[in-house]
């Protein structure tokens, strides 16, 4: 029977539910250690996050969300590439606005920026990898596109400008009050490019976040 994504919110709520009860007994007992109750609370919050992003993506976008985020082992190589006739400011003000439209604010808030200088300068990315991820993104999008602090400036003043983008009291990136997803393409392989980084990049500080643990 297949499980509605409605359905594994709940479930993964109601976990979290008898867990935050049940840990801080075993830890007093001696049961569990407090730093492994924390890591996996922590991991268990993580994919809530997830869940509750995917299920706002799928209302957003009209049940989508399959069309945006195919198998990549399916698609072709370099398909995610900039194509060499558009200039790189343009390379900067596309990846801004499908992760302005694609992004979750209380999750991706803080690395929007990072995650829009990664998919025109793909080398960027590469630490946040893990080997497959890496082997993938070089296969799909190349390693040769970079930019310029001038090409960044323009971009972003447009950005700026037009209302598409606004910038918050510590520096992370957000629509602006004329912000509008007309003209993008939920299945367009910017769409795709987009989802992959800011996925990529939450994973990767979540591995971050494990490892301190």
């Amino acid at each position: 029977m297949k499980i509605t994504l409605r359905a594994q919110i709940e479930e993964v709520r109601y976990e979290l539910r008898m867990r935050e009860s049940v840990y801080p007994r075993l830890v007093r007992r001696g049961g569990l250690r407090a730093g492994e109750a924390e890591l996996h609370m922590r991991r268990m919050r993580a994919a809530l996050r997830t869940l509750e992003w995917l299920d706002a993506l799928v209302k957003r976008e009209g049940g989508m969300i399959n069309r945006i985020l195919p198998k990549t082992h399916e698609l072709p190589a370099l398909v995610w590439a900039w194509p060499a006739c558009i200039p790189p400011a343009d390379h900067i003000r596309y990846a801004a606005q499908y992760a302005l439209w694609l992004h979750d604010p209380d999750e991706d808030g803080k690395k929007l920026r990072v995650a829009v200088s990664c998919m025109v300068a793909p080398r960027l990315l590469l630490p946040m990898l893990t080997k497959v991820e890496r082997a993938e993104w070089i296969r799909l999008m190349g390693l040769g596109a970079t930019y310029d602090s001038q090409d960044w400036g323009s971009a972003f003043q447009t950005l700026i400008a037009s209302g598409q983008l606004q910038e918050g009291a510590a520096g992370e990136w957000m629509r602006g009050p004329y912000f509008s997803p007309d003209g993008l393409r939920r299945s367009s392989h910017h769409a795709q490019r987009a989802l992959f980084v800011i996925e990529a990049i939450r994973r990767s500080g979540l591995r971050e976040r494990e490892a301190a643990a």
